[in-house]
């Protein structure tokens, strides 16, 4: 697996990653999962963040949710 790098915008430290995250948004009947979501990891102050782009096109999958491929996922809930 080939690791990109790209400079933090917190602490401009120049070797930041970027890695991929399955993340969910809302809840219940409106909780939407997106897998491989690319998010920068800064091992030097240990922040991760999306971009702006990232989350424009979250946004946009958020908002076309009645044409994205539902799969069914079990669901477990603590009393």
């Amino acid at each position: 697996m080939k690791i990109i790098q790209t400079s933090c915008v917190s602490c401009g430290y120049e070797k930041a990653e970027i890695r991929k995250f399955t993340k969910n948004f809302g809840t219940g009947a409106n909780l939407i999962i997106i897998e491989n979501v690319p998010m920068i990891y800064c091992p030097n102050c240990n922040i991760t963040y999306m971009t702006s782009e990232t989350m424009q096109e979250i946004d946009q999958i958020r908002q076309n949710k009645n044409q994205i491929a539902l799969r069914p996922i079990p669901v477990a809930k603590l009393a």
